[in-house]
């Protein structure tokens, strides 16, 4: 059951990129359809086929680029969310300083220098 989520996540990634292109197509919908039910069914073990003949050849061919590419996503998602966490922190801690510096402006109407 596992190997239909991958090959799932595959097509819908595959799809949600190309659905431009495919989606003018008279019976795509109903392609995909009989090609989803197809992976489901254990029966036919169509994702099994597609996991294996299809999916692992271009996993195994291209492994090292993937986790080059996941290492940098995770650092760079990392770095990005440490900087928006001080920001935001320090912005928060600003405004509190910022409130609690404030000075009460006067009164209109009544000059503070001529009392």
């Amino acid at each position: 059951m596992l190997t239909y989520w991958v090959v799932w996540g595959v097509f819908s990634t595959t799809e949600r990129l190309s659905d431009r292109l495919f989606s003018w197509f008279p019976i795509y919908y109903f392609l995909k359809f009989i090609f989803l039910a197809w992976c489901l069914v254990p029966g036919s073990q169509g994702s099994k086929i597609v996991h294996n003949y299809l999916l692992m050849p271009i996993f195994r061919e291209h492994h090292q680029r993937i986790d080059t590419f996941m290492k940098d996503t995770h650092s760079n998602a990392a770095r990005t969310m440490d900087k928006m966490f001080f920001r935001a922190l320090s912005k928060d801690f600003g405004t509190f300083k910022l409130k609690t510096k404030r000075k009460q402006k006067p009164k209109k109407g009544v000059d503070s220098r001529t009392l």
